[in-house]
């Protein structure tokens, strides 16, 4: 799998610096197992929905708001890709 419903930016340096510094504001402090672990979610989900769910096991209910934020970031349109990319 790969993390084409999140675009071609998803690997990127900007997107990796944007994960650090949205998780740092939600859970207050630096975790870099929960960054790490969004970074993997990103490339191993299909789609949004297996994102968010997998995330959700640290994240709990900021899980949604933190992956519509992503995917504003990353340009993506939270509707379509609740579905993978052919």
């Amino acid at each position: 799998m790969s993390a084409m419903w999140l675009g071609p930016r998803a690997m990127s340096t900007a997107t990796h610096d944007f994960v650090v510094a949205r998780v740092t504001q939600i859970e207050g402090f630096r975790d870099d197992v929960l960054i790490d672990m969004v970074m993997r979610r990103m490339y191993d989900a299909p789609d949004k929905s297996s994102f968010e769910a997998s995330i959700s096991v640290l994240m709990g209910e900021r899980a949604g708001g933190f992956t519509a934020a992503l995917c504003a970031f990353l340009g993506v349109d939270v509707a379509a890709s609740t579905t993978a990319a052919p």
